[in-house]
């Protein structure tokens, strides 16, 4: 019987990494790169909301035009304000 020691496999190791990416990965680089990459995020999930309000706006304003009416009907009045 043989030793379950024996016929392990042994472990890959890594290549030391040389002094460039060492300082490359420790370094700003990569976070100046997640900076960027967050702010693209915040910018793309703003635009998101933004576009489609915009076309919806765009088409209550068509709409308006078309029926050749004001923003009191689409329930945008100007209540003065309350005396006490």
């Amino acid at each position: 019987m043989t030793d379950r020691r024996s016929m392990a496999i042994p472990a890959l190791k890594q290549p030391p990494a040389s002094a460039a990416e060492t300082s490359c990965r420790e370094g700003y680089g990569w976070r100046i790169a997640a900076a960027v990459e967050v702010v693209l995020a915040a910018a793309a999930i703003l635009l998101d909301l933004f576009i489609p309000t915009l076309v919806l706006l765009g088409m209550a304003v068509i709409s308006l035009i078309i029926r050749k009416e004001g923003p009191p009907t689409l329930g945008l009045v100007h209540r003065p304000a309350r005396s006490s």
